[in-house]
């Protein structure tokens, strides 16, 4: 786990090539790409981007230096959501623009595949070959249900809402435009056994 975040490593406050500082860039450009615009990040404006560039540590990536962003706080929390706790994930743009469309099929096409007695998943992107259960592929559709009312030490572990904005404001724009059908309102959260709200208990307070 990264222990540098992004508002010093995009910066060249930390210039040392580390191994540290290698993952800390990993999880900037992590979160960075997954949610476009984490809540951590702000755009510019175009008169103080270009006032920047003069003394930018960013030149020797081209654009003259320009770069209109800035990290503006720790992004540890972020990184740390992403990875799910050991967990897995639907990657961000699939929970807000795509996957929320038509719940009930989602679901459904969920409970379908959790029937077969797998122990490991293969995805197409990052990470390969991990350890999972059928109980781990339910868990990863937990933004899909209302689980709000639960107490915070029961609840799944999900991606940030401060880093989902950008996304959320994307969806919007595109339902008013009529690019896409608007979201459908989340479902009652699945009934947990004992021994998984201890799973999600020991996820959010020791890990």
């Amino acid at each position: 786990m990264p222990s540098l975040s992004c508002t010093g490593l995009c910066f060249g406050q930390s210039g040392e090539n580390t191994s540290n500082t290698r993952k800390g860039l990993a999880a900037c450009a992590a979160v960075r790409t997954f949610f476009f615009q984490p809540g951590s990040l702000e755009v510019t404006e175009a008169s103080q981007t270009f006032a920047d560039s003069n003394s930018s540590p960013m030149k020797e990536l081209g654009w003259g230096g320009l770069y209109p962003f800035v990290w503006t706080k720790d992004d540890t929390s972020s990184f740390k959501a992403l990875q799910a706790k050991g967990g897995i994930l639907v990657a961000p743009i699939l929970q807000k623009l795509i996957l929320n469309r038509q719940i009930s099929e989602v679901l459904q096409w969920r409970d379908e595949v959790a029937k077969f007695p797998f122990k490991r998943i293969i995805p197409c992107h990052l990470e390969n070959d991990i350890k999972a259960s059928p109980e781990d592929w339910l868990e990863a559709f937990s933004f899909l249900e209302k689980t709000d009312n639960l107490p915070e030490v029961f609840r799944p572990v999900l991606v940030l809402e401060d880093d989902l904005k950008f996304l959320q404001d994307l969806e919007v724009s595109l339902v008013k435009a009529g690019t896409l059908l608007p979201g459908e309102n989340k479902v009652p959260a699945r009934p947990l056994t004992l021994q998984q709200l201890i799973k999600r208990l020991i996820k959010n307070v020791f890990v």
